[in-house]
């Protein structure tokens, strides 16, 4: 029964660590710097000062960062990789955590996020009519 516990709590953390990452307003600011700076061009001068985009292979990982960063669905996948590393390195887990907790908190807290998000447009949909 513990052990139902531990994951139900888990999926509410990475659901709302992995909502933070995403969608929230507190660290907009600092998300939208981080995600232009990711997404510019690198550029670069040649011997005779024509600038050039360079670095292909370069671009295309700070793309990924990029949706990793904008993604609830990516980035739940590596906070719940977090999670379950972070329970058995720092705690005192009388419990076996195996390697499925990973994906399945993920799902999880894929779950969460939909259900919370959905309850809140239903809300506020309710307070528009008002």
């Amino acid at each position: 029964m513990m052990v139902f516990f531990t994951f139900i709590l888990m999926s509410w953390v990475v659901a709302r660590v992995a909502r933070f990452i995403a969608n929230d307003t507190l660290w907009e600011g600092t998300r939208d710097k981080l995600l232009e700076w990711l997404r510019d061009p690198i550029k670069s001068q040649d011997d005779d000062g024509t600038v050039t985009a360079r670095g292909s292979r370069v671009m295309f990982v700070r793309e990924k960062a990029a949706e990793l960063i904008e993604c609830v669905y990516c980035n739940s996948m590596w906070v719940s990789a977090g999670a379950v590393l972070g329970v058995l390195w720092f705690t005192d887990a009388s419990m076996p955590l195996p390697l499925f907790w990973w994906p399945a908190l993920s799902m999880a807290a894929i779950a969460i996020v939909e259900w919370t998000d959905g309850t809140r447009e239903i809300i506020l949909k309710q307070d528009q009519s008002k």
